[in-house]
């Protein structure tokens, strides 16, 4: 564990007086690596031992990283999740114990041999208290526990060796990683692989070029260290969800808010309200113009984790009578498609499910997709005119459902829309895939 010892005095060796003999490594923050060697995949438990004071926790985030950087598993140790006394006193996670040694234990599965590293970091907890660590034990047997013996197990590791698990075939393709496309300086033609960002604590940026990523979503946790490593980032463009505050209080609530099947008003504005819509606009301008001289930005991000919602507000109900009018013409072309004896086209609302009037919802659906599509399309074109670099616009858009998206009742959008109406006006399609490790 000596390796774990911070230059800045964050983390370092001491005692206490509640432990007299027994050097402590004591700290807060993120402590530096310390290596440990893995013979064989498979897996490995981890143990801390640690010490606490009396009704308190470790409240320690324990980090594995991989040989090449990459953060494997990160486990909240001996650390219960709350941060804020609950409201009820009957929900409390009161700890009851004495100072003292505590041994803790997580798994983790390896899959393949070679050199790791553990660092130590805060896990915040109400009942945290100080970081205290005498030793970190690593067992691939399922047998070991340290509680139970008088000694720790020998210390005779065999070297690591590459080793190629049995009926994998390694595929004879080239790779599908961003250093193909190094070579072209037009970031339009290039090839992106985007991290999320979630700060070092998870990925530093060599470990970003280690594994191909070039782009890092709002990279505000890294600054100049990864644009510096050619990771270049996305602005805050004008999104058709961000509004002023002043337009936000000035509006009260139900006021031009999203509506649900239900009936219950939602915070967000609805996409047919106008204020909102010119509110945004200037709004997402506003944002733009002190970051356009920014060199890190690549990109303008114009939505996040957006598909689009069913909307039944009186603005988006006279919206959708509006499109209903503008693609059949008259109502009794109207009715001889839905088979239906409407009167006019006020007499249309849109059914709350598609049980109630499957025709109705559906139809309701493609207008509910295309109302996001505009709205992206009036953010593209914001950035468009904003920008004289002219970089692009471009989203998460995860929310979107490729595969049954007339059937999510909760995310209307589909692709086709977004790309020939949304994204028309702009050179990037993007789409953000969560992963598991």
């Amino acid at each position: 564990m000596s390796q774990a010892v911070v230059t800045n005095g964050t983390w370092k060796f001491a005692e206490i007086k509640e432990a007299p003999g027994v050097p402590l490594l004591i700290g807060g923050g993120e402590s530096a690596p310390i290596p440990f060697a893995v013979a064989a995949p498979g897996s490995h438990d981890i143990w801390l031992h640690v010490h606490t004071d009396a009704d308190k926790v470790a409240a320690l985030l324990a980090i594995v990283r991989a040989p090449n950087g990459e953060a494997v598993r990160a486990e909240r140790v001996d650390a219960p999740f709350h941060r804020l006394k609950p409201a009820k006193p009957y929900l409390e996670q009161a700890v009851k114990r004495p100072a003292g040694m505590q041994w803790h234990r997580f798994t983790v599965n390896f899959e393949y041999p070679g050199s790791y590293s553990l660092t130590l970091a805060n896990a915040v907890s109400l009942l945290g208290g100080r970081k205290c660590v005498a030793g970190i034990l690593v067992s691939n047997d399922p047998g070991f526990d340290p509680r139970k013996q008088d000694a720790a197990p020998a210390a005779g590791v065999p070297p690591p060796r590459p080793e190629t698990p049995a009926g994998f075939q390694p595929a004879k393709v080239h790779p599908l990683h961003t250093s193909l496309y190094s070579g072209i300086v037009d970031s339009r033609k290039q090839f992106e692989a985007t991290l999320i960002q979630n700060g070092s604590i998870y990925l530093d940026p060599s470990a970003m070029v280690l594994m191909g990523v070039n782009r890092q979503q709002g990279g505000r946790g890294y600054g100049d260290e990864a644009f510096n490593r050619g990771i270049l980032t996305t602005g805050s463009g004008a999104s058709y969800e961000h509004h002023s505050r002043e337009f936000t209080q000035a509006v009260k609530s139900p006021e031009g808010r999203f509506v649900n099947a239900e009936g219950a008003i939602g915070r967000n504005f609805s996409l047919s309200y106008p204020p909102a819509i010119d509110d945004a606009a200037k709004t997402g301008r506003e944002n733009m113009l002190p970051l356009l001289d920014n060199p890190s930005i690549h990109a303008w991000s114009v939505a996040g984790e957006a598909g689009g919602y069913l909307d039944y507000s009186p603005w988006s109900v006279e919206a959708f009578r509006a499109w209903l009018k503008e693609k059949y013409g008259t109502i009794a072309a109207l009715n001889a498609a839905w088979r239906a004896g409407y009167e006019n086209f006020d007499a249309i609302a849109p059914a709350a499910n598609a049980e109630t009037n499957k025709t109705n919802w559906l139809e309701f659906r493609d207008f509910s997709s295309q109302a996001f599509a505009q709205a992206i399309a009036r953010s593209v074109r914001v950035v468009n005119a904003t920008d004289p670099k002219g970089r692009p616009a471009t989203a998460q858009f995860s929310n979107l459902d490729f595969f049954a998206s007339h059937f999510a009742r909760r995310r209307p959008n589909s692709f086709e829309d977004l790309i020939g109406i949304g994204l028309k006006e702009t050179d990037h399609v993007a789409w953000d895939g969560y992963c598991a490790d």
